[in-house]
């Protein structure tokens, strides 16, 4: 019996054996995978920082070992680019502004255009109607006598002049209805220029 215990707990050793170095082995790979501490300190010979904009630093106002705190200034960088840049959003804003007030003008003028073609169709279409009554009150009068053939021809060219005229005037009515611009795309611009002015 004892001969038989004898390689049982062998191999019962051998495999405690195995499995504790196993177990210490990944313990050992966790702990420099993942070092952890409650009382460490992080020591760096340097430290990276990085503005929110870019450009040529002109100015460092800390030095090596100088102790900082939260919103102390570090570094100046050159001002004059963000400047001209404000200058320049300024600038277009006031340009889109100025052209909004004449683009506003020039449709208010288009506007009023558009009104006085259509009250110049409006006058067409009475000549066309006065000309039409004419020429319907002097054709019976033709078979009577009390009118001549050149007279009923006049009233008929009258006619198809005031036709013609009443045509041409509903064109350029419509034209001019057309040409009414508006100032929403410079408007959205507008907008567009203010918020790069704020960026700026």
């Amino acid at each position: 019996m004892n001969t038989s215990a004898k390689p049982t707990g062998r191999i019962f050793a051998i495999i405690v054996a195995v499995a504790t170095l196993v177990i210490a082995y990944l313990a050992l790979d966790h702990l420099d995978r993942r070092p952890r501490t409650q009382d460490a300190f992080l020591y760096a010979d340097t430290a990276g920082i990085a503005a929110e904009v870019s450009g040529k630093i002109v100015n460092v106002a800390v030095h090596d070992n100088d102790r900082v705190k939260k919103g102390d200034v570090l570094i100046q960088i050159d001002p004059e680019p963000f400047d001209l840049r404000v200058k320049q959003a300024r600038a277009q804003v006031q340009a889109l502004k100025a052209q909004i007030d004449l683009t506003g003008r020039q449709v208010e003028a288009q506007t009023f255009g558009a009104g006085a073609a259509g009250e110049q169709v409006r006058r067409a279409k009475e000549q066309l109607q006065l000309a039409r009554d004419t020429r319907s009150r002097l054709e019976p009068l033709l078979g009577k006598g009390y009118v001549t053939e050149q007279q009923i021809d006049e009233t008929r060219t009258n006619e198809h002049t005031a036709e013609v005229a009443l045509a041409a005037t509903g064109q350029q009515a419509s034209q001019a209805q057309k040409a009414i611009g508006d100032t929403h795309s410079l408007e959205a611009q507008l907008e567009s220029a203010e918020a790069s002015q704020a960026l700026a």
